[in-house]
């Protein structure tokens, strides 16, 4: 894998429509960081890259080759994903992590 990734005319929304001809391109070795607001859509990018949401139309590509063609598991095998998460919940920091590895599992 390089590392080419591209969304291509990506329409996506969860009850409503809220990406229309969506186009991104990115090459290997770029840095790429997404910002904006809350509910900006930087979250959706990201799920639907890693197929945790479908896209209604276009494709992404990850070096020329759809990822609705390659098994789940094996695209996310492909990446590494740091999510910001600021909740801390009272107790340790030993249970904070605890917490968080019990709800990634249960995703």
């Amino acid at each position: 894998m390089k590392g080419n990734v591209a969304f291509q005319h990506i329409r996506f929304g969860y009850d409503n429509i809220l990406m229309q001809d969506i186009n991104i391109r990115l090459k290997s070795g770029d840095k790429v960081a997404i910002v904006g607001p809350t509910g900006a859509g930087k979250t959706t990018l990201v799920n639907l890259l890693m197929r945790f949401c479908d896209i209604q139309g276009g494709k992404i590509t990850i070096d020329g080759v759809d990822i609705h063609s390659l098994r789940r598991a094996d695209l996310r095998r492909m990446f590494g994903m740091v999510l910001q998460d600021a909740w801390l919940f009272g107790g340790t920091i030993r249970e904070n992590i605890a917490y968080k590895f019990l709800q990634i599992r249960l995703c």
